[in-house]
């Protein structure tokens, strides 16, 4: 067995965000066979680069992204992999949040990645293998002021990863979870860069490899985890 490709395994692309091109080309070049969904205006020009099938979906419909997903395996022929890429962020002081911003922030970046999982896990639960992978942002595990909306959505969704890391490792299901920090087109200024050990924010690619390894069989013993891709920003007091 080849530990180091992707011959052979269909892997689904979920979600919107800055890192989606560069998961794609990590995966396809380790040759999966891929499929993408996704709310962005991006997906023609995403299924036309990569030649492969992009759907768009209202990401809080349920039924929306359920039908989109057993669309897709139905075209896969299976799914090996699920990869939810869900960010989106917003910033404002506690205290002038409305509860229609908070309610945003959860249907952007928590509801969607748990339909898309509850929807592939019946799949996986069945032939008791898979694998999903859920892109966060690091403020979900570090607080920053005007960013609770979002750093809750994304520590419900780190949570959410290592709670089914522990439900599914008895039926062959890894679940890991890739946070990132401050990465390019961020608003890192000269402080937030000097906060960061090694002394610059990150390059989009630099986050495919690391999806990449959680997709192949060599992760096998892994599950439950968050790697970090942020400089080493987390490892500051």
């Amino acid at each position: 067995m080849n530990f180091l490709s992707l011959e052979g395994k269909k892997i689904l692309i979920f979600g919107k965000g800055r890192f989606s091109e560069s998961i794609l080309t990590a995966l396809q070049e380790a040759g999966a066979t891929l499929s993408h969904i996704t709310w962005g205006l991006e997906s023609e020009q995403i299924g036309e680069k990569y030649g492969i099938p992009s759907r768009i979906v209202n990401p809080s419909s349920e039924s929306e992204i359920e039908g989109a997903i057993q669309k897709a395996i139905a075209e896969l022929g299976d799914v090996d992999v699920l990869v939810n890429e869900t960010m989106s962020e917003s910033y404002r002081p506690f205290s002038d949040i409305s509860l229609q911003e908070w309610q945003r922030s959860m249907d952007n970046n928590l509801i969607p990645p748990f339909l898309s999982t509850r929807a592939v896990s019946r799949h996986f639960l069945v032939k008791k293998k898979g694998k999903i992978i859920n892109l966060v942002s690091a403020l979900g595990d570090r607080g920053v002021a005007g960013g609770v909306a979002f750093g809750t959505a994304m520590g419900g969704l780190i949570q959410m990863t290592k709670s089914l890391g522990v439900e599914w490792a008895g039926e062959g299901i890894r679940v890991n979870g890739i946070g990132v920090g401050w990465f390019e087109g961020d608003a890192a200024n000269e402080k937030v860069t000097r906060l960061i050990p090694l002394g610059r924010v990150g390059e989009s690619w630099e986050v495919g490899p690391l999806v990449l390894y959680l997709a192949l069989d060599a992760s096998d013993y892994v599950t439950g985890q968050i790697f970090y891709v942020d400089g080493g920003i987390m490892v500051r007091p």
